[in-house]
């Protein structure tokens, strides 16, 4: 292994520090993005997937299924050169645009899946402890169910991160 330090150039990348740190920075900054568009599309898909009426979990369950079936590539490409020709944008997006919005759709679809487990997981009582107290669905959903569901999934959902 020796041999490798003897041809490696360290005067190159000294050179280039200000552009790997501002590289380092560009990625951390569209991964919080893509994480925050992931968590709250992921969040939405679970309680959508978990409703009885069709009308909601239908679609929900089509696009995990569509997401989750097809390549992250794919998608960039179908966001980037399919986005633009909607009439909701007079403009084309940029590069950046497309793939954060690609991270964000493609981890959320994953996040959905996770979210929904964790949701499942908290036991009926708790959730006939807070119907008893007079909550109603989304404060139950709010203030009981996805904070505990959230502790329990923390872990995948950090595995699941876009980067």
């Amino acid at each position: 292994m020796d041999w490798i330090l003897d041809f490696y150039n360290y005067r190159v990348v000294a050179q280039y520090l200000p552009e790997f740190a501002s590289g380092l920075g560009s990625t951390a900054w569209i991964s919080l993005v893509a994480l925050v568009i992931a968590l709250t599309v992921g969040t939405i898909v679970a309680l959508m997937r978990m409703s009885h009426n069709p009308l909601l979990w239908r679609p929900a369950a089509g696009y995990v299924q569509v997401i989750r079936s097809t390549p992250l590539l794919i998608q960039i490409y179908l966001i980037y050169f399919t986005l633009p020709a909607l009439p909701l944008l007079d403009r084309r997006l940029d590069e950046l645009e497309g793939g954060i919005i690609a991270l964000g759709l493609n981890a959320g679809a994953f996040m959905s899946e996770i979210i929904r487990a964790g949701i499942e997981s908290i036991s009926k009582g708790q959730i006939e402890g807070a119907q008893s107290v007079g909550m109603t669905y989304l404060q139950r959903m709010r203030h009981v169910v996805l904070p505990q569901a959230f502790a329990r999934v923390a872990s995948p959902l950090l595995g699941q991160t876009p980067y």
